[in-house]
């Protein structure tokens, strides 16, 4: 019986990457406001139902997408910029973290730079006005690893 929930469980996981990977290569291609949940789910090869049991609206999609990409982005950069020896080394080491990053996930970062931009109004009120904001939040001192509190 645990079989059975646990294949049941790894169907659902592989319905949810297909829709998320459908969903970012059409809100890439074709922008947010041109694609529909219709577009998606025919993307991904699965039911609208599907589509539905993970999130409510193309809204709450893309609000997904970016809360843990942009949050798993915002981490490695904060990671990248810690094993910096001075801020101007932090800094340099979070930039290139970032456009390594973005250059090896062009799809990706043309949602978080691009179509995040104006989507809609409910979405940023979700993640307290930033879409960015990770699920894990680093602690607020992190910010400091970057950007230096007096100067030399």
């Amino acid at each position: 019986m645990a079989t059975v929930a646990g294949t049941r469980e790894v169907r659902r996981e592989a319905r949810k990457a297909r829709l998320v990977q459908a969903a970012l290569r059409l809100f890439a291609v074709d922008g947010f406001n041109e694609t529909s949940v219709d577009d998606i789910v025919a993307g991904a090869r699965t039911s609208k139902s599907a589509f539905y049991e993970f999130w409510t609206s193309k809204e709450d999609c893309v609000r997904d997408l970016l809360e843990e990409h942009g949050g798993a982005l915002i981490a490695d950069v904060f990671a990248a910029s810690a094993e910096g020896a001075d801020h101007r080394d932090r800094l340099r080491r979070g930039i290139a973290r970032f456009v390594r990053y973005c250059a090896g996930q062009a799809e990706l970062a043309r949602l978080l730079l691009v179509e995040s931009v104006g989507v809609n109004p409910a979405v940023p009120r979700s993640s307290g006005g930033r879409w960015w904001a990770p699920r894990t939040r680093p602690p607020r001192t992190s910010w400091s690893i970057l950007i230096p509190t007096s100067r030399p």
